[in-house]
């Protein structure tokens, strides 16, 4: 019947979730109750995941049983959740069907929940190379990054990092460089991979032992970096594969789908970005990669013809990863763009951790509540702020709703100085429904679209009660001169029928005939009044 949580929580902390359960007609029988999360491995945005039973962390209590004794009972389950990555969730809380049970619709209840977290803990394993030099030099009191040199990749002389690495479950996000797999360790390469299934970030750059040429393969950080990696692609010692690598400058520049992510915004408008991107020195060289999957994206790439693919992202169960071909974004620094190269490495990482939302974008959403009634009005809140955090005013927004057909409703609002409010009323189906705010100002955009959602629910007046009302069918019965009785002593009613031979009693049937209502009725009277003309007629009184 309802389902509460705090809309707002924190990441890693034990967060209590009280659910109404009815059972009707459940009498005697177990019912599990369990919460359910959503997977968006490879879904992109406007499109539902599926639902997954939620793995339990710590002291989290993610399902529970019921043993109702009633066919008509109301129990509360209590249910403790762990989120351990921040971001958006949709969350359902579902009650297990029974065998046969017809009516299953109304046995889960949804939502949507914001998960935030503070800082961000980053652990860099890389060689003593200039690339590693400029990114620990960022600048973001929101990240600490812990640096840990593995050797001197191709140069030779690689030292086994200590396999016995036991603080690898307190970082947020995983970067690792020129830094071969064996350098690593299988041990702490199980210790990543695990903490990546359970949500971390991870991020693999370029280099001559990264990749497949630095022996990832058949690792269990296969399946997780999103590009092609083949056993045969490892190179020993200092032999370099050229057929792997390009050896030439590439200017690297965003796909049109790297302009809409978070990632490739180093303006807040959409001009500025693609201008200081082409201002930006060219890499030195990078990996020869290939996405492993349709579903990952490639959001940057080589300007000119030829496109080489260099930046690719996507989501993993609950996290998100990532494969950079190039390793000498210090160039960029080095020639005048120190605060271009912060930002980037900065965002790369605020995205992997879940933290975009947090950070300086310009463009943000809001919708509340989060779960809605078929036909409600939705009050959607908008706006936008500057790099100071200040809002803007005289902006130009674009809100679309995407439904759960896939039906886009469009309407723009000219901004206020603070937040801006519009209303959506399209609610009749139920579902997922995706809002995407843009923003324009004097014809400029002021940075990529702000994405969330809410959820309208489901409703069946028939059938979301199924059970029978006892009191309407006694009600019903007694003012049809009957009576009830409950199903156990139908049996013994039957008997007793049977024994007084109530079936046989003989019936009076009446039958009501309305006298005017006839044929000989109409003769009468037609015959009385011609009798009444003719006497007057014969009397002279006509």
């Amino acid at each position: 019947e309802s389902l509460v949580i705090d809309p707002l929580i924190q990441e890693k902390k034990n967060t209590p979730i009280s659910v109404k359960v009815r059972s009707l007609g459940a009498a005697n029988h177990d019912i599990t109750v369990r919460l359910l999360v959503e997977d968006r491995t490879g879904i992109k945005k406007g499109e539902a995941g599926k639902m997954l039973p939620a793995t339990a962390y710590g002291n989290s209590r993610v399902a529970t049983q019921i043993h109702p004794t009633q066919n008509n009972e109301l129990s509360t389950v209590e249910l403790f959740w762990t989120p351990e990555i921040p971001g958006e969730y949709k969350i359902a809380v579902e009650a297990v069907p029974l065998e046969g049970e017809i009516k299953q619709t109304n046995n889960r209840l949804e939502t949507i929940v914001t998960v935030q977290k503070g800082g961000i803990q980053v652990v860099y394993f890389d060689s003593l190379r200039p690339e590693q030099k400029f990114i620990r030099s960022m600048n973001d009191p929101k990240i600490q990054l812990d640096y840990i040199p593995v050797g001197k990749g191709f140069r030779g002389g690689q030292k086994p990092v200590n396999a016995e690495l036991k603080d690898l479950s307190r970082y947020d996000v995983f970067l690792i460089g020129d830094v071969p797999a064996d350098t690593l360790g299988p041990t702490v390469l199980r210790k990543i991979a695990d903490r990546v299934e359970q949500g971390a970030g991870l991020l693999m750059t370029g280099g001559y032992h990264s990749f497949g040429p630095g022996g990832y393969a058949n690792t269990p950080l296969e399946i997780l970096i999103p590009v092609i990696m083949r056993p045969s692609e490892k190179q020993a010692g200092n032999n370099i594969a050229k057929d792997l690598h390009y050896f030439q400058d590439l200017k690297m520049v965003p796909t049109s789908l790297g302009l809409q992510r978070y990632v490739m915004q180093l303006d807040s408008s959409r001009e500025g970005n693609r201008e200081k991107w082409n201002t930006l020195a060219p890499l030195k060289g990078a990996n020869r990669l290939k996405k492993r999957f349709e579903t990952v994206e490639v959001l940057a790439e080589s300007a000119g013809n030829e496109a080489i693919p260099l930046l690719f992202a996507s989501d993993v169960g609950n996290a998100r990863v990532m494969a950079f071909a190039g390793d000498t974004t210090f160039q960029w620094f080095l020639t005048g763009n120190r605060s271009e190269h912060e930002r980037f490495w900065r965002q790369m990482i605020l995205w992997l951790a879940h933290k975009e939302n947090e950070s300086d974008q310009s463009v943000w959403a809001r919708v509340e509540p989060r779960n809605v009634a078929p036909g409600s009005q939705v009050p959607i809140q908008f706006g936008a702020r500057d790099d100071k955090g200040k809002p803007i005013s005289d902006v130009r927004f674009t809100v679309q709703v995407t439904g759960p057909s896939g039906k886009t409703s469009k309407t723009e609002v000219q901004g206020t100085a603070d937040a801006s409010t519009t209303t959506f009323s399209q609610t009749q189906e139920p579902g997922d429904y995706w809002v995407t705010v843009s923003a324009e100002k004097n014809g400029n955009s002021l940075g990529f679209d702000a994405t969330t959602r809410f959820i309208v629910d489901p409703r069946d007046l028939e059938l979301d009660n199924p059970a029978a009302d006892y009191s309407l069918l006694e009600s019903i019965a007694s003012l049809s001169g009957g009576s009830s009785l409950p199903p156990e002593e139908l049996e013994s009613f039957l008997t007793r029928m049977n024994k007084e031979n109530l079936w046989n009693n003989n019936l009076t049937r009446y039958r009501r005939v309305s006298l005017w209502d006839n044929w000989y009725f109409l003769l009468c009277f037609i015959l009385l009044l011609s009798a009444e003309w003719f006497l007057r007629k014969h009397k002279g009184l006509v």
